[in-house]
Formats: structure tokens, sequence, C-alpha cells
């Protein structure tokens, strides 16, 4: 469920698409797309870079650092047509950190898409990915199930009694309705828009 949370509360902060909630078979189905995911890339983010850009076009940064990564680079046909200036100069930086530092310094957005870095004006929304969360649990009954009597003993007599026996309460049995916990789901996710 906490990891239900956490995906949720990332979801809702994306602007570009919106996050979908629904259920089958007592499971909760989260569509969202991937969005700034940079991730799959793995140990890639961790290559150490040295740029000097001076003045220079995000579309000779961008070359450059295709040469340097090996990385397939896209520019948006915006940034194409009306490339920004960049001054950055960084050594030996973690590719991650420059990408950050790229993005603040142009005015950009980067993520990755369908196995290329994409460089854009707008922000990136991803491929949209589905979750499945198994929420069944919250869908039973929690009952309470009659327990033994416990009793202190007395000499002479049948002893005091420590607690009552607990009884079979199944019409007091709470259950969560899911149709309710998706609608509020849905609001969470999407209330930003």
């Amino acid at each position: 469920m906490r990891l239900l949370v956490a995906t949720l509360a990332c979801a809702s902060c994306l602007a570009a698409a919106e996050v979908t909630i629904g259920q089958w078979n007592g499971m909760l189905v989260v569509s969202a797309p991937s969005g700034h995911d940079l991730s799959r890339l793995g140990g890639r983010l961790d290559q150490r870079i040295t740029l000097d850009a001076r003045d220079q076009s995000l579309s000779d940064t961008a070359e450059f650092l295709r040469r340097a990564t090996g990385l397939n680079i896209v520019l948006a046909p915006a940034l194409t047509a009306n490339p920004p200036l960049v001054n950055l100069q960084v050594r030996e930086m973690a590719l991650g950190s420059l990408l950050t530092w790229l993005e603040k310094t142009a005015n950009i957005h980067v993520g990755f898409v369908s196995g290329a870095l994409y460089l854009s004006d707008q922000p990136v929304a991803g491929t949209v990915s589905t979750r499945l969360y198994d929420v069944s649990d919250l869908a039973l009954p929690i009952r309470n199930f009659p327990g033994p009597e416990m009793t202190v003993p007395e000499p002479g007599g049948s002893g005091a009694s420590i607690l009552p026996p607990i009884g079979d309460e199944a019409d007091g049995a709470t259950r969560y309705d899911l149709d309710q916990l998706t609608e509020l789901l849905n609001r969470l996710a999407n209330r930003a828009k």
C-alpha cells in the first residue's frame, strides 16, 4: 500500500497527461505517464563528462553529448528551429547531474523516450505504463473470532473471569468500499489539473 501511495504522489505531480485509476478483480489498475524517468539509463548516468559551452547553441551541445556518451539524442522540432544558447562549464560531472543543469540553464525539459534522450521545450510525458496493485485485502471483512474464556482459579470455586469471551460478530464486520477508494485516489491523482 505504501508503494501505491508513493506512486500516486509522484504521478500526481506530472502535468502532461492524466493518471487513471480503475479496479479489476479486487485490484487497482493505475495507468500513468512515465514522465521524466531517466533511471532506465542506469549506470550511464554516472558517466563523467567535461563540457565547456559558452554561448553555444543547444544543437551543438546535443551533438557533443551524443558523441561523448554514445546515446541517441533527439531535439524537439521547436528547439531545432530556434535552439536556445547554452552557457555551462563543468568538469568531470556525472551525466545525470549535467542533464539537470542543462535543463535549468537552457530552460528545457529532458526525458528518456523510446530509447532516446529527448530534449523538449514542453514537459516530457513519456509512454503510459500500467501497474496492478492487489488491494483485495481491503475489501475483505475483518472478523472477530470467538476466543477462549480466561479465568483465574479460586480455591473451592469456579474462578474469576479475566477477560470476557469474544463473541462471533459477523454482522458488525467492517470492509472498505473499493469504489470509494478508486474515486478518492482518482481525485487525489488528478487534482492539479
